[in-house]
């Protein structure tokens, strides 16, 4: 699989999602609210949980959701694998 060129510019986004959820990360990042929770502009598919559950996981703790709510928009999907951006289709 080949990187696609427009996904080459989003390193600073995933860097934001990947850290404690503080509005101010998302400065410049367009996006809306979705179950008061941020959702990327132009992401394909989105789906917002509340936590059910938690269970250790060596040294990280493993999240279990119960589904709140989900959107999607017609689009190309987009998958993260092996640390870059990679188009599915």
């Amino acid at each position: 699989m080949e990187q696609p060129t427009k996904f080459r510019g989003v390193r600073n986004v995933d860097r934001a999602v990947g850290e404690p959820l503080v509005l101010e990360r998302f400065a410049g990042v367009p996006y809306r609210l979705q179950d008061s929770v941020p959702v990327l502009e132009g992401a394909v598919a989105a789906i917002t949980c509340r936590v059910h559950g938690t269970h250790p996981g060596g040294d990280h703790t493993i999240l279990v959701g119960a589904v709140t709510d989900t959107s999607h928009t017609p689009g190309r999907p987009l998958l993260r694998h092996r640390g870059a951006y990679r188009s599915l289709i």
